[in-house]
């Protein structure tokens, strides 16, 4: 059966760039059906797709089992760094509930080898409140130095397990060793020895098999020489690659270039080197011209992360990172809270004690909302030519379900039509307004006969269809 649901949630105006704090707040109202013990349907394959100018091929599979899209989780917000900062046990309760209504599907949480008892316990707050959010975790060991390897590996490992077993945080799938290790003065055979310590504790502890080692988490710099690095001496212990992606708005081609060049050094690499890639960290940054925090002001003063320009960047990202073949993609980040002293307003989820949402957070949510964990990114053919301004990618999931995603790069409202997807089926039309409030719509629309569907995507907007009605 389906139940209706609303969430209602607060979206604030955009015009004081010096800090985060809202001067009014816009309400917005998002009506959406969710599955209540709900049974299986198997939904009727496409055995006569109609015309269209696009079509989607559930068997042109680009990439199987994706892991989802998601942020990271800031370990410290329950610390005292980030009380001093305006959270407050009372108010924390809102942002725990705007982090999970986005259905972020994969996060990551860095662990730190020199944190306080009190950010201890911050941390494994925060893991479980990514396992409430229904998300898998990558636990991420923050940084050196490493004067004990297989000492502080034996720390970590012991931890995960306290994670695992004691505590019961099933969703701790997956670690990686030292934030963006190709900038740092980490050589890549201690990095090598670092993950072959960490396997060895883990087989011993009994827990490997539960755990992937995703390796990597590169900046561009010497990305080249630690991918061949990978590619070469750690295939037998790593699972997956990572990297981090950053860009100015102002300058896209960058941010296509970065995405793609990453695709090309991994589907270089002899089959047996090749693993899934995940970008666990990405973000848009823009002008400081008075040193403001980052990442900093769009072209008209305000804050970038309040714009939707910002957030259509990212729908833009995940769009083309899935037609690339990436199996995650993890915005930075989701809530805000304090690493350290400094500041940074890259959160989806505003300063406290609103907790204001912004317009990324519904770009994010449509993603969240539209695609599960373990389906396979498909291919997705047609077009117009050079001059189409809709990019289109597509997936698919068990018993038939699929989903297509356009996003509109274009000034004006454009119309998409696709073929492909179930016949005759009804499914959720899921709209993220670029060209408004930067907000998310939802209706139910139902495909041809022929497995078409066409709906309109607004200016600077991205559009979903699915069938993957929510959990509650």
């Amino acid at each position: 059966m389906l139940a209706r649901v609303t969430i209602c949630v607060a979206l604030a105006a955009c015009s004081k760039p010096a800090d985060e704090t809202p001067d009014a707040a816009a309400t917005i109202d998002a009506t959406v059906d969710v599955a209540v013990d709900a049974p299986v349907v198997v939904l009727p394959a496409c055995t006569t797709p109609g015309s269209a100018t696009y079509t989607m091929d559930p068997g042109h599979v680009i990439a199987p089992d994706l892991v989802g899209f998601g942020a990271q989780y800031n370990a410290n917000a329950y610390a005292a760094i980030s009380a001093a900062a305006g959270i407050t046990p009372q108010n924390v309760i809102e942002m725990e509930d705007k982090t999970i209504a986005m259905r972020p599907q994969h996060v990551r949480v860095f662990w730190s080898s020199t944190a306080t008892p009190d950010q201890v316990e911050s941390f494994e707050r925060t893991i479980t409140l990514a396992e409430r959010s229904g998300a898998s975790v990558n636990v991420t060991y923050w940084h050196g130095p490493y004067p004990d390897p297989a000492g502080q590996m034996t720390a970590f490992s012991n931890e995960l397990v306290r994670l695992i077993h004691d505590l019961g945080h099933d969703a701790v799938r997956e670690i990686t060793i030292q934030n963006e290790v190709s900038s740092t003065l980490v050589t890549q055979p201690l990095y090598e020895q670092l993950y072959r310590n960490l396997d060895q504790d883990l087989r011993t502890a009994g827990i490997r098999d539960h755990i992937k080692f995703v390796c990597g988490d590169l900046l561009r710099t010497n990305q080249a020489s630690w991918f061949d690095y990978l590619a070469t001496h750690m295939t037998d212990v790593c699972d997956a690659y990572s990297v981090h992606i950053y860009w100015n708005y102002f300058d896209v081609p960058y941010m296509v270039t970065r995405v793609t060049e990453v695709h090309d050094i991994v589907a270089a690499m002899p089959a047996s080197a090749r693993k899934p890639i995940y970008v666990t960290e990405f973000g848009v940054r823009g002008n400081s011209p008075n040193g403001e925090a980052d990442p900093g002001l769009y072209s008209d003063g305000q804050l970038l992360e309040r714009t939707n320009e910002n957030a259509f960047q990212h729908a833009w990202f995940n769009v083309l990172a899935t037609r690339l073949g990436f199996v995650s993609t993890l915005k930075w980040d989701a809530f805000y809270a304090k690493y350290d002293q400094g500041s940074q307003f890259y959160s989806a989820i505003g300063a406290p004690p609103e907790w204001f949402v912004k317009p990324v957070y519904y770009a994010t949510q449509l993603f969240t909302s539209s695609v599960a964990p373990g389906w396979s990114s498909v291919g997705v053919t047609g077009g117009t030519g050079a001059a189409d301004t809709r990019l289109l990618t597509g997936f698919s999931g068990p018993n038939g379900a699929a989903a297509v995603v356009a996003l509109n790069k274009g000034r004006a409202a454009t119309t998409v039509d696709v073929t492909g997807l179930p016949p005759g089926t009804p499914v959720q039309l899921l709209v993220w307004h670029g060209e408004g409030a930067g907000n998310l719509t939802t209706r139910t629309v139902t495909t041809t006969d022929q497995c078409q569907i066409t709906f309109t995507v607004p200016a600077r907007s991205v559009a979903a269809v699915t069938t993957l009605v929510p959990s509650p």
